[in-house]
C-alpha cells in the first residue's frame, strides 16, 4: 500500500512538472534590404545595385541563454544548431523552457567555442559532412556566405566568405546579445545580409577561406546584422 502511495505521489509530481514547461521558438530570417532571401533550385533572386545572388548561407548558433535583468534565467543544454538557408526547418529552433520563464534578452554564440572545437569530431549539427568543418584547421566554420556578383573579377563572378577559427589571435566566435522589448513564445531574429556586404568591396575582396586578419575584421561586424523583430 505504501509503495502504491509513493508511486502515485511520484506520478503526480512528474505530471505537475511536465505541465510547467512550454515550447518557445527562435526563428531566423535572412534578408537583403528588408527583402527575404530565398535560394531556389534553379536560380537565386537578385539583390541590390551590385546584382548579388546568394547561393549559400550557413552559420552555427550555440550556447543559447535567456536573461532577466542581466542574470541568466535559462540555458539550453548541448546547445548546438546549424542554420542553413537551404533547409527551411533549420531556421526555426524550438526550445523547451519553464512555463513561467520571464526574460528581457536572449544571448547566443555565433559559432563554436574552442573547447568544443578541440574535443574532436561530433555528429548532428557538428557533423563534418555538413560542410562546416576545416580539417586542416581542426575547427569549425562559424559563418559561411557564398554568392555571385558581376563586380567580382573572378571565374563565375563568385564570392566566398568562410569565417571561422578558434586559435588566438584569430578566434572568430562572436557573442550576440539581443534585448527583447515584448518577449513572447516566438522570437523572430532578422539577419541583414546587405549590412554585412556593405562592409565589403566585392571588386577587391571576394574570397576569405581561412582564419586571418581580414576574417577577424569581418567577423566582428556580424553581431551588428542580427536584430529582434518586435
Amino acid at each position: 500500500m505504501r509503495k502504491q502511495l509513493l508511486y502515485l505521489c511520484l506520478l503526480s509530481f512528474s505530471t505537475l512538472f511536465a505541465q510547467t514547461e512550454k515550447e518557445l521558438q527562435l526563428s531566423f530570417s535572412p534578408t537583403f534590404e528588408k527583402q527575404s532571401i530565398l535560394i531556389l533550385e534553379e536560380q537565386s533572386s537578385v539583390y541590390g545595385a551590385d546584382s548579388i545572388q546568394i547561393t549559400a548561407l550557413k552559420f552555427f548558433v550555440s550556447a543559447i541563454a535567456f536573461y532577466q535583468k542581466d542574470q541568466v534565467v535559462f540555458e539550453e543544454e548541448n546547445s548546438y544548431h546549424l542554420i542553413d538557408i537551404e533547409d527551411m526547418n533549420s531556421l526555426n529552433i524550438p526550445l523547451v523552457v519553464p512555463e513561467n520563464l520571464e526574460f528581457d534578452a536572449v544571448h547566443f554564440n555565433l559559432g563554436i567555442d574552442s573547447l568544443t572545437s578541440e574535443a574532436g569530431v561530433f555528429d548532428g549539427a557538428l557533423d563534418p559532412t555538413n560542410g562546416m568543418y576545416w580539417t586542416w584547421q581542426s575547427g569549425y566554420i562559424n559563418f559561411k556566405l557564398e554568392g555571385t556578383s558581376p563586380i567580382c573579377p573572378v571565374r563565375k563572378n563568385a564570392f566566398q566568405f568562410h569565417l571561422g577559427g578558434y586559435r588566438a589571435p584569430y578566434n572568430l566566435l562572436q557573442k550576440i546579445h539581443l534585448n527583447c522589448i515584448n518577449p513572447s513564445d516566438d522570437i523572430h531574429i532578422n539577419i541583414a545580409i546587405d549590412q554585412f556586404l556593405d562592409q565589403i568591396k566585392l571588386s577587391d575582396t571576394y574570397e576569405i577561406m581561412s582564419p586571418n586578419k581580414e576574417a577577424l575584421t569581418l567577423a566582428k561586424q556580424l553581431p551588428t546584422i542580427f536584430s529582434i523583430v518586435e
